[in-house]
């Protein structure tokens, strides 16, 4: 992408109207980020750059979704004291255990506050161990 298109984002829109008139539009800080990436991201697909479906879905961690749908509650926040992701201090005993114990302990439930499959209940062991990989995996 040229420096142009970059400062024409940055800089906001100037429209001019039949009459005359002069309506300039700014955009928010957000909007720039976001139409730019968006930008970003076309351009890769119609220069053929961009990686395959298949390939972009390898990339992402196979535990995130399962993470984000149902573990990130409480872990981002630390709800009852579930340890936070990526805060080595919390979860610095939990790892010594090892990671088959926090796979079924994620599985079986640690009560009184962690329950039984993270109420996942339509998630299969792997997919729960799959979470866990990813928890720890934002230890290193």
């Amino acid at each position: 992408m040229s420096a142009g298109v970059l400062k024409a984002l940055g800089a906001g829109i100037q429209i001019r109207l039949p009459n005359g008139m002069q309506l300039e539009s700014f955009w928010s800080a957000q909007a720039r980020v976001s139409w730019a990436a968006c930008f970003i991201a076309l351009s890769l697909m119609v220069s053929g750059c961009a990686e395959s479906t298949d390939q972009a879905e390898e990339a992402v961690h196979p535990g995130l979704q399962i993470y984000i749908n149902y573990c990130a509650s409480c872990h981002n926040a630390g709800v009852a004291d579930a340890p936070k992701l990526g805060d080595k201090k919390q979860w610095s005993w939990r790892v010594e255990k090892g990671r088959s114990v926090l796979v079924q302990n994620t599985i079986n439930g640690m009560p009184p506050a962690m329950p039984k499959k993270g109420l996942c209940m339509s998630c299969t062991d792997e997919e729960l161990a799959n979470a866990v990989d990813y928890m720890l995996n934002a230890l290193e």
